[in-house]
């Protein structure tokens, strides 16, 4: 049965719409937390495209100086990947625990405001 234009929601709906607002609004803070794995694979691509685009450059040289300025480029792109692996590998345990407290942090508060809604509108629908 819906409400007639110009009733006021129900309190009941009120407190769910709030609930539903609470956990859209974590779950976007939960989305904005980047994993470990996430950073890693987005500064390892960020590499690979300038490895392509150095490749693609030095393809169309036909100057020594420039091939081998290029071929310098790539080796220093080759190099950042290996130590982009080398780092995350030795910084991984780390770097998931802080990523595991950033997410702790989020859940927790999503928890105790989801306790604080509830509890206000079950202690005002209690003797229901």
């Amino acid at each position: 049965m819906a409400a007639a234009p110009d009733m006021a929601p129900l309190k009941s709906i009120l407190a769910f719409n709030q609930i539903v607002e609470q956990v859209a609004r974590y779950a976007q803070r939960l989305a904005d937390i980047r994993s470990p794995a996430q950073n890693h694979q987005e500064d390892v691509q960020a590499v690979y495209a300038k490895l392509r685009t150095t490749w693609e450059r030095i393809s169309k040289s036909s100057h020594v100086s420039e091939r081998e300025k290029l071929e310098a480029e790539i080796q220093s792109h080759i190099t950042k990947l290996e130590k982009l692996r080398q780092n995350y590998e030795l910084g991984k345990q780390d770097a998931e625990g802080e990523y595991e407290h950033q997410v702790d942090i989020v859940v927790k508060a999503l928890c105790e405001a989801l306790v604080e809604s509830t509890s206000t509108f079950l202690s005002c629908h209690k003797d229901e």
